[in-house]
This record gives structure tokens, C-alpha cells and sequence, in this order.
């Protein structure tokens, strides 16, 4: 069969090529052969590795190579010695001559070994024996290499290293990808994707000689984007229905995290070619566990600069805050104020349109008419300032489980609140308005602040004789809070004395489960279940009532200090800072910084993660 001159110039340059190798091996082997690994070859379980990492799609370059050496030393298949390329070319040949086989498919198949081995050859970056290296060994290298540099060069690398890894923890990972395409549109000889791969492989060389220092400056710029970008609102308040990112419970915050670090997690796994889905469960698992973390370091923090404050406000007691609002009260009565009848026909006037507004029936909202009647009964007539406030006590007193009646003498207190603050010398008869109007009003606080703590003190004794301390507490500061008339903190602890927190729902739980029941027939029953339990080979029976009644007494005392809190914000004045103090700078902190520290811990879990 005759060859066409392109095909015999092909020929003969695979003939060359044979000859040369064939003599290549004849002198002592291929040069890069005394680099391979001379020793009893690849352990079984770093085969096995390999071998995953090859079905992964995970296997670098010299792992592939390493494989195909294990390979052919095994099988001793001729294919995968070059010396044997001849040989195979010269059978083919005469298979072609006989017809036997095409020879354009034998020419194809040249081909593409040949592609092969190009493709390999690049790989390694021009050098083969790079092929069989150990990953190890090239990370001992570039530390070494490093190590040789004088001390300007090896600073000058290191703030460049630095800056390197830097920019990927930024950029999340892109910083690569955007050089990689610079460099590929500027060169002809290089594509994007072999761009990429170098400029990678610079990273992973610059985390090799950083060490530390570079993953500290990575977790750090990974960060800065995070927090520019909460600072700005793009968080998850963005990605969660409105109540659930502006909860205020622990499992609101976990679950805003959580999304956060998913969004993050994915952008960090796009940036590095990396399986989206699998990124964002590794970014929603540390989001989570960031906010956790944060929030748990967050309350340590914050509890222990409180144990360390030196000048904590005094809380007086309810008898002395009620000594103190008898001498305002006095103090109120020695202003000597009289209020103008007809400064009092123009409060029941503005009272009486705002009622009419609101509907009001004397015979629907029968407390606030008594309230009213007496209003207008004073209106007659020349009034004391301590007489007008008499009539807002009774207001205050009157309140009740009608809601509609609630709100009229609501609105009977608002009016003459405002009434005794806006007077003026128009208004007084007699007397010092300012310094009276001042007297009450700081009577009255402290007269509420006694007040409302007796209620919490009342709850208290009474839950002292009933058979469920627990729940007798919770039950009444229940009422309390619903009654209304309370600060935000007020309320805020309230609820939490009504409906527990995790830690102390569970003991609560604990005890009711496995305590004696109370009374003679609960006790009857708990003994008799004890007493069989011990008879049938089985005393681990006595455990449950001791543990039982172990979590009960302690439902009862977590509830009753809770409870003894809330009376002491009441009585302090209502705010935490009042009661605490105000927050020092770790506590400021603590407090304002939580978000940012979940945010510091999620880079670092992104950056750390394999």
C-alpha cells in the first residue's frame, strides 16, 4: 500500500523519534528517571486514596503520573514503555500493508497518544520527573527556597505572599480567576484554564511559606467584605422573613447565621471550583456555630464585666421607697399649690371630648364613671395638687379585666398627668406649680415603684404555701405583666419569669416527670412503685423520684431568684441600667460586637475548611 508524502514524512518523524528514546534507554534510562521514586512503590492505602481521588476528579498531575508508573510496573503492558513505540509503530505498519487495519484509525490513535503526552507534559510545567513527585516534598521546596533568600528578598516575598493570599480571601477565591484571565489575554501561548492553574498553584505557595502569618491575613480578608457588607444592610435581614432576622431569641439568630453563612459558603465554593451545594452546607453548619459561639462569648463576657463592677447602684427596699414618696408627697402639700377652678372645668372639658371619642358608657365602663364623678366633683370648686393626684390613684387602683374600661381610665390618668405638667400661672391660685408639680411626680414614681414590687413580693410568699411553688409564680408574674403598667426591661423579665428559658423549662420538666406527686395519694403511689421496684431486682426504681425531687427544688429556686430579680428592677426604677449600672466598655463590647465575631468566626471555618 502506497503512502502519501505527508504520510511517510510522518513516518519517518516517528522513526526519529523511536530511535532517539530507544537510544535514551540503551545509555541508562531517561534523565528524569533517577527523580522517580526508586523505593517498594505506593503503600496500599495511598493507592486506595488515589484511586478515590482519581474517581473524584480530584487527582493533581503527579498523583495521575504516579498512579500510571504503579501501573505499568505492575502489568508490564509494552504501552506503557516508550521503547516499545517502534516496535508497536513497525506492527502497525505492516498491519496497515496487509490491509488488516486502517491505517487512518492507526494514525488517530498515534494522535492522540501523542496529545496525551503533550497534555502531561504541560501538566508538569515543562518538567517531567515533577510528574512523580511527593506533594510533601514540593511544600519542603518552597520552604526551603524561601528559606535561601536573604533577609530583604525574604521579606519582600513575604509581604507579597501575604498580599496574594489576601486578595483570595477576599475576593473569595475570584482573585485567581481575574488574574488568570489578565495573563491568558495577554499571552498567546497560554490559555485560561492553564492560567488558572499556575496562578493557583502561586497561592497555594504562598500558604506554604506564610504559614500562619498568611492564614491569619486570610481569615482577616475574608472578613472585611462580610462586615462591609452587613454595615450596608446586605445580610441576612435581606434573605429571612422580617421576624425572624429581628428575633430576639437565641434560635432567630442561629437561623438568620445560618443563611448568611450558606450565601457565603456557596460564593466561597464558586471562587474555588468547588461543589456549590456541598460549600453551602459547610457555610450554613459555620455560620451556625459561629453565631453560637459568638453569642455564647458574647453573655461570658458580658455576665463577668458585670461581676467585676465596683459601683453597683443601692436597690432600696419597698418601705424605704414608700418613706421616700410620702416626704414628696409632703414636699408637694408644703408648695401650698391650689389649682383654679376653671383650670380644672378646662381638664374635664378636654377629658370629657376625648372620652366621647372613645365611646365611653357610664354603664359600660362603670369604674371609670365613679373615677369621673369624682373628677367632677372637685372640679367645683378650688383644688389641692394632692387632692388631683388622690383622684389619679383611684384611677390607678380601678383597673381590672374589662379591657374597654381599662383604656377610659387610661385616658382619665393621661389627661390629668398632662394636666398638673403643663401648669401654668394662669392655672395657680396659690402656691410654688413648678416645685410642686415636680414633688408629685417624684412622689408618684417612687410610690409606683414600691408598688409594683409588692405585687412581685406578694406572688412570691403566696407561692410559699402552695403545693406548686413553680407554677404558682409563673402564673401570677403572668398576670402581672398582662395587667400592663410595666417598663420594657419590666416586662421583658417578667416574661421570662412566666415562661422560662430552655435550661430551666427542662428542669422544670424533670421534675414534674419524676417527682413524688404531691398529697396523700400521690405519695401513696410514688412509694408503692419504689417498693416494687426494689422487690423485682430492680433498686435504679429509687432513682427517678430522688432525681425527680432533686430538679424539682431547683425549678423552685431558679423561678423564686428570677421572680426576687424582677421585684429589684421594679423597685431600682424600672431599667437594667438602673439596676446594674451603666454597661462598661467590655460589657459595650460584648454586647455590640457579637455579629462581627460570628462573622470572624464563619471566614475563619470558610478559610480553614477543607
Amino acid at each position: 500500500m502506497e503512502l502519501s508524502q505527508e504520510q511517510q514524512q510522518a513516518l519517518e518523524r516517528a522513526r526519529a523519534r523511536a530511535r532517539q528514546r530507544i537510544a535514551e534507554a540503551q545509555a541508562g534510562g531517561r534523565p528524569w528517571e533517577k527523580f522517580q521514586d526508586q523505593g517498594e512503590g505506593l503503600k496500599p492505602w495511598d493507592r486506595a486514596r488515589l484511586e478515590q481521588a482519581r474517581r473524584d476528579g480530584t487527582l493533581k498531575p503527579w498523583e495521575r503520573a504516579r498512579l500510571d508508573q504503579e501501573k505499568a510496573a505492575s502489568t508490564s503492558d509494552p504501552d506503557m514503555d516508550e521503547a516499545f513505540l517502534w516496535a508497536a509503530a513497525r506492527k502497525r505498519k505492516a498491519e496497515a500493508d496487509a490491509g488488516g487495519v486502517d491505517e487512518e484509525l492507526a494514525l488517530a490513535r498515534a494522535r492522540a497518544r501523542a496529545r496525551a503526552a503533550q497534555a502531561a507534559h504541560v501538566a508538569s510545567e515543562g518538567k517531567p520527573w515533577e510528574r512523580f513527585r511527593d506533594p510533601q516534598s514540593h511544600e519542603v521546596r518552597v520552604q526551603n527556597d524561601f528559606e535561601e533568600l536573604p533577609w530583604y528578598g525574604e521579606a519582600g516575598r513575604a509581604a507579597m505572599d501575604i498580599a496574594r493570599v489576601g486578595l483570595d480571601g477576599a475576593s473569595f477565591g475570584f482573585g485567581d480567576k481575574l488574574l488568570a484571565g489578565i495573563e491568558a489575554a495577554g499571552r498567546s501561548d497560554m490559555d485560561y484554564d492553564e492560567a488558572l492553574q499556575l496562578h493557583r498553584q502561586a497561592t497555594e505557595d504562598a500558604r506554604t511559606r506564610s504559614g500562619l502569618a498568611g492564614t491569619t491575613a486570610e481569615i482577616g480578608a475574608s472578613f472585611l467584605p462580610m462586615n462591609a457588607a452587613a454595615n450596608v444592610g446586605v445580610n441576612a435581614t435581606r434573605l429571612v422573613p422580617q421576624g425572624l432576622s429581628r428575633a430576639k431569641t437565641l434560635a432567630g439568630k442561629l437561623a438568620a447565621g445560618g443563611i448568611e453563612g450558606a450565601g457565603y459558603g456557596a460564593l466561597h465554593g464558586a471562587g474555588h471550583d468547588e461543589d456549590i451545594a456541598d460549600a453551602a452546607s459547610i457555610g450554613a453548619l459555620a455560620g451556625i456555630g459561629g453565631t453560637a459561639a459568638a453569642q455564647a462569648v458574647g453573655g461570658v463576657a458580658g455576665k463577668l464585666a458585670q461581676a467585676l463592677k465596683r459601683d453597683k447602684p443601692q436597690v432600696p427596699s419597698s418601705e424605704a421607697l414608700k418613706t421616700q414618696a410620702h416626704a414628696s408627697y409632703k414636699a408637694a402639700d408644703d408648695a401650698g399649690v391650689l389649682i383654679r377652678q376653671d383650670s380644672m372645668n378646662r381638664l374635664q372639658a378636654d377629658l370629657m371630648d376625648d372620652l366621647d371619642l372613645f365611646g365611653f358608657d357610664p354603664d359600660l365602663q362603670a369604674k371609670s364613671a365613679v373615677v369621673l364623678k369624682r373628677l367632677q366633683e372637685a372640679a367645683g370648686g378650688h383644688v389641692t395638687l394632692s387632692k388631683l393626684d388622690a383622684i389619679r390613684k383611684k384611677a390607678f387602683k380601678a383597673f381590672g379585666v374589662d379591657k374597654s374600661d381599662n383604656a377610659a381610665l387610661s385616658t382619665i390618668i393621661r389627661h390629668i398627668d398632662r394636666h398638673i405638667d403643663e401648669l401654668g400661672d394662669g392655672d395657680i391660685l396659690l402656691g410654688n406649680a413648678q416645685a410642686g408639680a415636680q414633688a408629685i411626680k417624684e412622689a408618684r414614681n417612687l410610690w409606683r415603684r414600691a408598688s409594683k414590687s409588692e405585687a412581685v413580693e406578694s406572688a412570691i410568699r403566696d407561692a410559699d404555701f402552695a403545693q406548686n411553688p413553680e407554677r404558682t409564680i409563673r402564673t401570677q408574674i403572668g398576670k402581672l405583666a398582662k395587667k400592663g403598667g410595666m417598663t420594657p426591661d419590666e416586662f421583658t423579665a417578667a416574661m421570662d419569669v412566666a415562661k422560662g428559658g430552655p435550661l430551666r423549662n427542662s428542669v422544670t420538666y424533670a421534675g414534674r416527670a419524676f417527682a413524688p406527686q404531691s398529697g396523700a395519694l400521690g405519695a401513696a403511689s410514688s412509694t408503692a412503685a419504689v417498693v416494687s421496684g426494689v422487690l423485682s431486682g430492680y433498686p435504679s426504681a429509687v432513682a427517678a423520684p430522688v432525681i425527680g425531687t432533686g430538679a424539682k427544688m431547683l425549678s423552685d429556686r431558679m423561678t423564686k431568684a428570677k421572680a426576687n430579680r424582677l421585684a429589684e428592677l421594679m423597685r431600682a426604677g424600672g431599667t437594667r441600667e438602673a439596676l446594674e449600672g451603666p454597661d462598661n466598655a467590655l460589657q459595650r463590647l460584648s454586647k455590640t460586637k457579637r455579629d462581627a465575631l460570628a462573622r470572624l468566626l464563619l471566614s475563619g471555618e470558610l478559610t480553614l475548611a477543607p
